[in-house]
């Protein structure tokens, strides 16, 4: 039953926050990390692993979870935060995709958020990239509908409409993060 799921959820909470009292760790953050995003505690999400990321920043699995942190948060925010949330969910795919380039997780995430922020260009190439790692699982369908839905839409564009680059997509996060 859901009563009994939360509470098995809350046991879960305890055991990992008694277990980074006792012996903190970056593991430990990103469990708790992990938990929190399943449980769409957002900000609660990205506060632990972005912990797990100082403590053990060459795990790529830290930076895929702290992107799907910031991915998740930026489908909730105010337009002007959802770039920002985004720019960063892109850093830190693009950071674990560095630090384990056979992540297909990783190139998932990457490859979805490049196509959210409408840089379809790079979108498309990094869907083509995780197919050719991935081509048989069920993420590998989602990837070639995606693929299929970018090139359907750049079918549709006018010649002189021009394409939002990553420069200036990095260009105006800059600006909002400082």
């Amino acid at each position: 039953t859901e009563a009994r799921d939360t509470r098995r959820l809350r046991e879960i909470e305890n055991l990992l926050l008694n277990a980074e009292e006792k012996s903190p760790s970056a593991e430990t953050r990103r469990r708790l990390g992990v938990l929190y995003l399943l449980q769409r505690k957002l900000p609660e999400a990205v506060r632990e692993l972005e912990a797990a990321a100082k403590l053990g920043g060459g795990d790529a699995r830290i930076h895929n979870d702290l992107g799907s942190a910031y991915f998740e948060t930026a489908k909730v925010s105010s337009q002007e935060k959802r770039y920002e949330a985004l720019g960063r969910a892109l850093e830190e795919f693009t950071r674990a995709t560095e630090l384990d380039a056979g992540s297909p997780e990783a190139l998932f995430n990457r490859s979805l958020t490049l196509q959210e922020l409408g840089l379809r260009r790079e979108a498309k190439e990094s869907w083509t990239r995780y197919l050719q790692k991935d081509s048989s699982s069920q993420w590998a369908e989602e990837a070639r509908k995606n693929l299929a839905r970018l090139e359907e839409a750049g079918a549709r564009l006018r010649t002189n409409e021009p394409e939002l680059s990553a420069d200036v997509l990095v260009r105006h996060c800059v600006r909002l993060l400082l």
